[in-house]
């Protein structure tokens, strides 16, 4: 990189110089930005799209209600899909039922 020659700067020249440096790359990063969210908002008007269905989670991804609940942990649940936790295996290990935990919806 030619130009600055850094060794021949004194400290008050470094500090400056720093401070400088870090403004312009703070001023290019919101540049940068600004222009990535003009991009994004030019495409989504293109393709019909608002700002609540881009922040919308994908359906796909959305986690399903709770079916079941641990009586003894109101925070351990079960959607009733997949594998059975392990607190419910082991209340129905000891007799319990699967009505029991159910929760009322």
């Amino acid at each position: 990189m030619a130009g600055i020659e850094v060794d021949k700067l004194d400290d008050a020249q470094l500090d400056e110089l720093q401070s400088a440096v870090a403004a312009e790359i703070r001023k290019r990063a919101s540049r940068r930005k600004a222009d990535a969210r003009k991009q994004i908002m030019e495409l989504a008007t293109t393709h019909g799209l608002n700002l609540a269905e881009l922040a919308a989670p994908n359906k796909a991804g959305d986690k399903s209600a709770a079916k079941y609940r641990d009586p003894d942990n109101q925070f351990n649940t079960w959607t009733g899909r997949g594998r059975k936790p392990a607190w419910l295996e082991a209340h129905l290990k000891a007799g319990k039922t699967l009505e029991e935990m159910a929760i009322a919806q």
